[in-house]
């Protein structure tokens, strides 16, 4: 399963079903309903990833058969989640809608909130395309509260620039300037996060360079 995960970071598609079969089968050999679970659950995103949401669809769908069966909220959850995402890359929204509410109440009581910022953001975003300006304030505002808080700068970001194209569709073009301007404030944060991290990669693997000259230079 963990080389079937691997091959599909890597996109390598083809192999990581074909590893993450081979597991699925050992564990219904193994009548290991928690291993199966997570393989299914990792089929679906495989099938997501390939762009293939109609065979994903079904997978999730088992998932959260199996899960239920097993009382694992946390996996049923996780499944209903990617079947909310899924519906939402195909513009099926009422339907993702539907399952992002379930995903979010979930979260909401967990406290897991770094997921319910998400969930907000997502529920935002559909309700914008559903040119439903007003729900998407609400859940996008939800959003950056929540992303403000745990400090995730990038999803503030995406919040920020949400927010100003739902009230430029309200015609609150002074609400839009504002979050535009925020947008930009987190923008420039991210990068200049990206940048420092790329200067600390470098400088880690100048040093590490320097090490291993060192090394030869005394083994000679």
């Amino acid at each position: 399963m963990n080389i079937g995960i691997a091959y599909e970071k890597n996109r390598d598609f083809d192999l990581a079903l074909k590893f993450n079969q081979q597991a699925k089968k050992l564990y219904e050999e193994e009548e290991d309903s928690t291993g199966l679970l997570k393989c299914l659950i990792n089929e679906g995103g495989i099938w997501y990833a390939k762009k293939d949401y109609q065979s994903a669809l079904p997978i999730y769908r088992k998932a959260i058969a199996i899960a239920t069966i097993l009382e694992d909220d946390r996996n049923r959850y996780y499944a209903i989640g990617d079947i909310a995402t899924t519906f939402m890359s195909m513009d099926v929204y009422d339907s993702a809608v539907y399952y992002m509410k379930q995903a979010l109440s979930y979260h909401l009581v967990e406290e897991d909130m770094p997921a319910a910022a998400i969930d907000y953001g997502n529920l935002g975003i559909l309700f914008g395309k559903m040119n439903n300006p007003d729900s998407a304030v609400y859940y996008l505002k939800q959003s950056l509260l929540h992303s403000e808080a745990i400090g995730d700068i990038q999803l503030s970001a995406k919040n920020a620039m949400e927010l100003a194209m739902q009230y430029v569709a309200k015609g609150d073009y002074q609400e839009a300037y504002k979050y535009q301007q925020q947008y930009i404030s987190y923008n420039d944060s991210v990068y200049s996060i990206s940048k420092a991290e790329a200067i600390a990669e470098m400088q880690t693997q100048y040093e590490t360079e320097k090490k291993e000259n060192q090394i030869q230079l005394l083994n000679k």
